[in-house]
């Protein structure tokens, strides 16, 4: 799922089980990039690093940025 700033829907891709969200990234920011060609920054959370980073920015242009959670950031766990 894809949301802007204010937290409104921009794009959704919904994949099987087998699909991990590292691959399923690759079409959705493809999807993004083709409908939204204004935008060149993404922020994701700490699952979405490694080759995905410089492939965003290579084949799409897009600078995505992986923010990761304060450690000090209680998760919501019981």
């Amino acid at each position: 799922m894809v949301v802007d700033t204010l937290g409104l829907l921009l794009q959704v891709l919904v994949t099987g089980a087998d699909t991990t969200d590292r691959a399923a990234a690759c079409t959705l920011l493809a999807r993004i990039r083709a409908r939204h060609r204004r935008i060149r920054l993404v922020w994701a959370d700490g699952s979405y690093t490694g080759p995905l980073v410089d492939w965003a920015a290579d084949a799409l242009d897009i600078a995505l940025t992986v923010v990761q959670r304060a450690k000090d950031v209680d998760s919501g766990r019981w």
